[in-house]
């Protein structure tokens, strides 16, 4: 499989930097992004020591590309799982040495790429979509408070957005040297869009459909930039990252 990457990541305010990081790493086959939490310059430093993190360790564990078996998948899955709790120790062991640093965090989602198989390793609200045949679907869950009483059947879907739950995160990768970051393998189809993007992207799109419509036409560049500034338009006044890959036989 052959993948197009394009990818935008913009600050929310001049005023204070941009606290979201994100890697494409087109040799390696992974793709992540990460929006920091800590205020002032922690939630920047704690993204980025997400995604550098999480592709030293994929780097340094990956197994030759050559086994593409149930059992090199399951290897990949394993890996990036333990790729994220990396990250999470790492966050961890710098906060420790500075305290303008205590307490930062980061969500991660992170896509590597073998052959025509996907190893997604997820943990915070940031999220992937996977777009095919003109079917949107959302492949990650948003690890919140609302989000899970909306799971239980507390909380109606439509509630989830404004509650003030929304926010407060179950998993985030640097608040505990353990995370369990949710894993799911893909096999990837010529033709597919992923859609991988902070909530400052997907705070802003109200409707799915928007996506649906525009999401699988179009340039990779084209249509990142149409979502830029569809979020833009919308009142976006977030830090906003999106990586959008585009997968050809």
């Amino acid at each position: 499989m052959r993948i197009k990457c394009s990818a935008q990541s913009n600050t929310g305010s001049r005023r204070r930097r941009n606290e979201d990081s994100y890697l494409i790493d087109d040799a390696l086959g992974l793709y992540v992004v990460s929006d920091g939490m800590g205020g002032h310059a922690a939630g920047h430093v704690a993204s980025r020591l997400c995604v550098n993190t999480i592709s030293r360790y994929v780097w340094q564990h990956r197994a030759p590309d050559a086994a593409n078996d149930g059992g090199h998948v399951r290897h990949r899955a394993g890996l990036m799982r333990r790729a994220v709790r990396a990250a999470s120790t790492e966050i961890l062991r710098v906060a420790s040495r500075a305290p303008t640093l205590a307490g930062m965090g980061a969500t991660a989602t992170a896509v590597h790429t073998v052959g025509d198989k996907a190893i997604v390793a997820h943990a915070g609200d940031s999220r992937l979509y996977l777009m095919r045949g003109g079917r949107l679907r959302q492949l990650t869950r948003d690890h919140t408070i609302a989000s899970e009483m909306a799971e239980q059947g507390v909380l109606e879907k439509h509630e989830v957005a404004d509650h003030p739950f929304s926010s407060i995160l179950t998993r985030a990768v640097g608040r505990r040297s353990y995370v369990d970051a949710e894993v799911v393998a893909l096999q990837l189809a010529d033709g597919d869009r992923l859609l991988l993007c902070t909530d400052g992207i997907t705070r802003y799109i109200d409707d799915p459909q928007w996506l649906v419509e525009n999401l699988e036409q179009g340039d990779v560049d084209d249509v990142l930039q149409r979502l830029v500034d569809h979020v833009r338009d919308n009142g976006g006044a977030d830090d906003a990252t999106a990586v959008i890959m585009s997968v050809a036989a």
